[in-house]
């Protein structure tokens, strides 16, 4: 069984192998022509809205960018536009290294703007790149869109003070004027607080398109599962007990897991962060005898059961990732607080016929720390399967001449609600 458990796990890490591929989703472009072309966009994890990007149709495969396309929609979940902008703002720093110095000369640009929301009036759009963001708005009865403006930066000469130009609440309450909804009251609250940012804007223009928000494209995504495995456990000794060298007989054990996986990109799902929550439990029986003479031995026994309640984020990346098969591997922390019980620990000495029981020289902890590192496949974007191994932070029990530590690892599956 050991074998086999082993042999599964290693199973899992083949696919390591399959790190660089593509991700064609379904995808509709329009060029600066106004010609449509139905196909599939290769579909990466854009750190920075792109330039350019892979299509292919059943006229083969080619490389389209922002002078080719007018905008495209990749699996009518990702929508991007192209614009064309001069600004002196350098928009939301990703880090304080990057907020500029004094002020910026004008610079005129052409990119591509993504989707956020849309409704009836407004559209809220968003720019990224490895130094700031952006956002623009769209004035659906004008069919104009314009930066929302916002800069900080440090004054000419000096680099200690930051400061900040909030055009951009002065931009949407002429919108939520104008709008004249019955809502402009709770908008202008709003404004107030707002900062330049995803939640804030989209709830600001969502209020402001009344009833008519149509679209709000959040990457974002929170997903329950739930499931069950097979764990086997084995304690080992310190090197002063009796025990250290005894033959270990593993546990193995049934246990159920539930929990919630975030995504920070729904749509390609390569990166996730799980929060698991698992109940298991382990019966443990060593057993050691030492001769002494032909005639005479001492046989060492220590039975003990372990109820384990564990709670373990954990960080995972999908390194094969397609919607039917994907492969992943992760690592996190554990936090276990264990029960122990049926503690029985007792010495015969052959010769003489005695046996007498001992006191338990372990002083268990309730609460342990481990380092799970996994590996997985999930098919249909519904089954997980899994290997999991539990590597000892700490020990299970705080004598550091008599110290238990108990090792585990798991076969199971996940259903992905």
């Amino acid at each position: 069984m050991n074998r086999i458990i082993s042999l599964s796990f290693l199973l899992l890490l083949l696919p390591l192998r399959f790190f660089a591929q593509s991700n064609y989703k379904p995808a509709t472009v329009i060029l600066l022509n106004h010609q449509q072309l139905v196909g599939y966009i290769n579909y990466k994890e854009w750190d920075s809205n792109p330039k350019s990007f892979s299509f292919k149709d059943d006229k083969g495969q080619q490389t389209l960018g922002i002078q080719d396309v007018e905008s495209f929609t990749i699996n009518k979940l990702e929508t991007f536009e192209r614009f064309i902008f001069t600004t002196k703002t350098s928009g939301k720093a990703k880090s304080i290294s990057d907020i500029k110095i004094g002020n910026q000369k004008p610079l005129t640009d052409t990119i591509f703007i993504r989707l956020v929301t849309s409704g009836k009036f407004l559209n809220l759009y968003v720019y990224e790149n490895k130094y700031c963001t952006k956002f623009f708005i769209k004035d659906n009865y004008k069919q104009q869109t314009s930066e929302l403006i916002y800069d900080e930066f440090y004054p000419d000469g000096t680099m200690f003070n930051i400061e900040y130009n909030n055009k951009y609440k002065g931009q949407l309450s002429i919108f939520a004027h104008d709008s004249m909804a019955n809502n402009q009251n709770k908008v202008m609250r709003l404004l107030e607080r707002a900062t330049y940012s995803y939640d804030a804007l989209t709830k600001i223009v969502n209020l402001l398109n009344a009833e008519n928000a149509t679209k709000t494209n959040t990457k974002f995504e929170m997903k329950p599962f739930a499931g069950l495995f097979l764990q086997r456990s084995d304690a080992s000794y310190s090197e002063k007990t009796p025990l250290a060298d005894a033959p270990r007989t593993p546990s193995y054990r049934p246990g159920i897991n539930a929990g919630l996986d975030f995504y920070t990109n729904a749509v390609i799902r390569r990166y996730m962060m799980r929060m698991e929550v698992s109940v298991s439990s382990s019966s443990f029986e060593t057993k050691k005898t030492n001769e002494v003479s032909p005639k005479e031995s001492h046989v060492y026994y220590h039975k003990f059961d372990q109820y384990k309640i564990s709670f373990a984020p954990q960080f995972l990346m999908n390194i094969y990732n397609k919607d039917r098969f994907k492969f992943n591997i992760g690592v996190g922390i554990c936090f276990d607080y264990s029960f122990f019980t049926n503690d029985d620990c007792y010495a015969i000495n052959t010769y003489y016929g005695i046996s007498h029981e001992l006191k338990t020289p372990f002083e268990y902890q309730h609460f342990s720390l481990s380092a799970p590192i996994r590996a997985g496949i999930i098919l249909n974007k519904k089954i997980d399967i899994f290997g999991k191994y539990n590597l000892p932070v700490s020990n299970n029990s705080n004598y550091l001449a008599y110290s238990l530590t108990i090792r585990s690892l798991q076969i199971g599956v996940n259903y992905l609600f």
